[in-house]
């Protein structure tokens, strides 16, 4: 019975967020894991039924036992960031009579440069997929959209035909919380597309009943599982790199703006970013480029 009560006050939580936050599923999904994670922890260690009943000792009893499952600090701090949310809003309910999360101090993160791609090393995957067979084409108007347009593999999988202008150079995106934005196409992605669309789309499987873009060799929507198992065909052509994600695709994009001169509003734009403090982390991504290009290349270095 008491834990009913505590799925109910989750359902609620999710509810919220999805109804209020315009949180995505991914991001429904992540914060109902970590939850559900704590309350096993609660109910199979500490043998506690109510969310009223968490003091701040026993959150961190829970911090030292993520830790000791093997969790890396960024785990951590997202499932206590989780719990931080969810716990503020039983707070707003008044479902708890107090909140101990305030209580704990933030988890510091280890700071960590992101990943990208040289941009030879864009080159040599771009030119990986065998462009003489359908599924090479499509592979190949892939990885030109996400890396000329620096998308999300979530919005990727996300486009309709309709959301594809090949006259005007542009795309409709839906990026995090249902925000749309319009992305650019470089020449290249147009010329890709254009050939996807012309010679590839219509020959997949069950094309015709569906209005995705992107599209297995079952004419379902590629999902981001099928992204990731795409690239991963072509990921040894890449010097030095042993795993590369989508993700780094659009890092690469961003890197090789700033890179080229563009401002950093401009890619905070382009990327879809909602705070400008996301794309600064861009900005020292290129200036450990500088300074690499220098050791190597200045004979005082």
């Amino acid at each position: 019975m008491q834990n009913n009560k505590l799925l109910t006050m989750v359902d609620s939580f999710l509810t919220y967020l999805q109804n209020e936050k315009n949180c995505s599923q991914h991001t429904l999904s992540a914060y109902s894991n970590d939850i559900l994670q704590f309350i096993f922890y609660l109910n199979k260690v500490e043998l506690v039924y109510s969310f009223d009943d968490v003091d701040r000792y026993l959150f961190r009893r829970y911090l030292a036992h993520l830790q000791e499952m093997g969790k890396n600090r960024t785990t951590i701090a997202r499932k206590l960031s989780s719990m931080r949310s969810f716990y503020k809003y039983l707070s707003k309910k008044a479902a708890i009579k107090s909140n101990p999360i305030e209580l704990i101090a933030s988890q510091k993160r280890k700071e960590s440069l992101l990943k990208f791609l040289y941009y030879e090393d864009v080159l040599l995957l771009l030119n990986g997929p065998n462009i003489n067979t359908a599924l090479g084409i499509r592979d190949h108007a892939i990885l030109e959209v996400l890396y000329g347009s620096g998308l999300r593999v979530s919005e990727l999988v996300a486009l309709d035909l309709e959301d594809v202008s090949l006259d005007l150079g542009i795309i409709r995106v839906i990026g995090k919380g249902n925000k749309e934005r319009l992305a650019p196409l470089g020449q290249w992605a147009q010329i890709s597309l254009q050939r996807f669309l012309d010679e590839s789309r219509s020959s997949i499987k069950g094309a015709n009943n569906t209005k995705a873009l992107f599209i297995n060799n079952k004419g379902t929507r590629l999902t981001d599982r099928g992204i990731r198992f795409i690239l991963t065909k072509y990921v040894d052509l890449v010097a030095n790199e042993a795993r590369i994600s989508p993700h780094v695709l659009r890092h690469s994009f961003a890197t090789h703006l700033l890179e080229g001169g563009a401002d950093l509003r401009t890619v905070q734009e382009l990327l879809g970013h909602e705070s400008m403090a996301t794309t600064q982390i861009y900005t020292h991504v290129t200036k450990q480029r500088l300074k690499q290009i220098y050791n190597e290349s200045h004979p005082r270095a």
